[in-house]
């Protein structure tokens, strides 16, 4: 799953962590790698907040490789197809030579929520 986005140059460290906030739950992915340029940062922003075709940010992207971003590209939008919107992938922070932190925003419920969600029996 991460071969293809560290591209040869494993980080020094992977660490998950989570935490809830008031209106999701958080699935934060940081890595001591190799990190992104601000050109870098922007393009997989691009990518992840374009809501129309955000194919055409892949394609506009001159310099990477054309497959830059489509796996991220993917993630993304099956957790916002499965959750909505307002979810999926967020990039929090990239910084060259220091690394990156991705967070994974997920609906969150508390257990008194839960209870209250009716129960499709068909």
């Amino acid at each position: 799953m991460f071969i293809h986005g560290y591209r040869g140059k494993k980080p020094r460290y992977l660490g998950i962590s989570t935490r809830a906030e008031g209106h999701y739950f958080a699935v934060v992915i940081q890595d001591k790698g190799i990190g992104m340029n601000a050109e870098k940062r922007r393009h997989i922003r691009g990518i992840l907040q374009t809501p129309e075709n955000p194919e055409d940010e892949l394609r506009s992207n001159e310099g990477e490789e054309p497959t830059s971003g489509i796996g991220l590209l993917n993630v993304h939008q099956r957790l916002q197809l499965t959750f909505g919107a307002e979810y999926g992938l967020h990039l929090v922070q990239s910084v060259p030579d220091e690394g990156t932190q991705f967070e994974v925003r997920l609906p969150y419920m508390t257990s008194e929520e839960a209870h209250h969600v009716p129960v499709n029996d068909d």
